[in-house]
């Protein structure tokens, strides 16, 4: 169900208007409540062009789920040049999945939107709050196209993790980028992830490298989650109870897991889940080794860029040793330059 939209703007200060879809869920989810804000000290944006940074968040409200799908743009503060200004843009669901493709053409389309609304060349040149009313109307239809995109998202009596992880999938090409939203969407539901980002910025990764907030792939996702539905405990030091050593062993210790689950945890739909999960393995690798190959090519072509510079740097400096050489010579000849 599409509970309602946010939109919002970290300028001078913060600023957030939500538009309801179904008024009543609205409020019985208590939305507004609800903290959607980015901690930039945290997380750094960067101002380079598709760099957005998405976001999966769960929200545990008297036993039922609420997410916010959204998309984060830095957008510098009127008049200022301090770091951490963005706007913000997203929808909230209750129980659902948005097909991947369109949460990325949806989030990017509301992105894009406040972009040409309310910023110039980089900067706020308006209030979202201003646009109320007319943004309103607009995202009221917009929601009649949404529904039908949405499906029920799986739901596994597990425990929360109550965890902020920002997932690199930089080198997905673009035929696999609309598989990323819909997997991490999977993994949120059957993990209860409270906090999932992902980017396709490789500046955003390359910024936020060495801070606090743990950078994963989604081959940690993938894996995580066989662990899963298999029924393992999985602890701070060990995987147990008949792990399937196939997948890598998760480092839990480094991301503080204390997760445990027995068989009698999973429902039925584990089992449908379990070969499902089959499938997405081999078309995480699919998109691993497709990643992998774009890397590599950019790395030919960087190297091909840097070997044609070292060419003509070269040519440059034969030319003036040769014009040097002659006009030496030359000097020799008519007595300029007496040995």
């Amino acid at each position: 169900m599409l509970i309602g939209f946010s939109l919002s703007g970290m300028n001078a200060g913060y600023e957030r208007i939500d538009i309801p879809c179904v008024p009543q869920q609205f409020e019985r989810f208590r939305i507004s409540e609800l903290q959607v804000k980015l901690d930039s000290s945290r997380l750094y944006l960067a101002d380079a062009a598709n760099s957005d940074v998405f976001r999966i968040k769960q929200f545990d409200q008297s036993g039922e789920r609420c997410t916010w799908l959204g998309v984060y743009r830095s957008t510098r503060e009127r008049g200022g040049y301090r770091d951490g200004g963005y706007l913000s843009a997203g929808l909230w669901v209750n129980a659902s999945v948005l097909d991947g493709r369109r949460f990325l053409d949806v989030l990017r389309y509301l992105a894009e939107d406040l972009t040409n609304r309310f910023v110039s060349r980089g900067e706020f040149s308006g209030s979202v709050v201003d646009a109320r009313r007319e943004l309103r109307e607009k995202y009221e239809q917009l929601a009649l196209t949404i529904r039908e995109d949405l499906t029920p998202a799986p739901d596994f009596p597990l425990h929360r993790e109550n965890l902020m992880r920002l997932y690199d999938v930089s080198n997905v090409s673009p035929e696999d980028e609309a598989f990323v939203p819909s997997y991490l969407q999977f993994h949120g539901a059957l993990t209860k992830t409270e906090d999932v980002l992902f980017t396709y910025s490789r500046e955003i990764i390359e910024r936020n490298i060495n801070r606090k907030l743990k950078i994963l792939t989604l081959y940690d996702a993938v894996r995580f989650d066989a662990y899963i539905l298999k029924g393992c405990r999985i602890t701070n030091s060990s995987v147990e109870d008949g792990s399937d050593q196939s997948f890598p062993q998760v480092d839990a210790s480094s991301d503080r897991y204390a997760h445990e689950t027995s068989p009698e945890d999973l429902d039925m739909a584990s089992t449908a889940y379990l070969q499902e999960l089959g499938l997405l393995k081999d078309q995480i690798t699919s998109v691993s080794q497709r990643a992998v190959r774009v890397e590599r090519q950019q790395q030919q072509k960087e190297a091909f860029e840097r070997i044609k510079i070292y060419m003509v740097m070269a040519i440059v400096a034969i030319f003036v040793s040769v014009s040097f050489l002659g006009a030496f010579y030359y000097a020799l000849k008519f007595g300029i330059i007496q040995i």
